[in-house]
């Protein structure tokens, strides 16, 4: 869209996943003061941990960023907001990919795990 100079509307950009929510006008101010909200609600260490590697990763190789990533999941993964968090986001159904649920938790395509 930018070497092309093409614009497109909101409703369109959430169709092909470029954003991922739509709001009204006159709802905006007030969506992103509740965004600000909820991030602030976030563990700090895991905001700031996802902040760091993105924040300057264009001059890094897939490869660094990679690194990092792990790096910063090392990190966090002995916080106790961590075990905590992971214990909510287990306990809900929303880890699983559609059209799973907790019932056919056995069809569920396996994940490889991260280092």
């Amino acid at each position: 869209m930018i070497l092309r100079g093409k614009k497109i509307s909101g409703p369109e950009a959430l169709q092909i996943g470029l954003v991922q929510e739509v709001w009204p006008l006159a709802e905006i101010k007030d969506r992103a003061i509740k965004l600000a909200e909820d991030l602030t609600a976030q563990p700090m260490q895991s905001v700031k941990g996802m902040l760091d590697n993105n924040v300057g990763c264009e001059d890094k190789s897939l490869q660094e960023m990679l690194q990092a990533e792990r790096r910063a999941a090392v990190n966090i993964l002995s916080t106790p907001d961590s075990r905590t968090g992971m214990a909510a986001f287990m306990e809900s159904e929303t880890f699983l990919p559609p059209p799973y649920s907790s019932q056919s938790l056995s069809e569920a395509p396996l994940v490889p795990p991260f280092y």
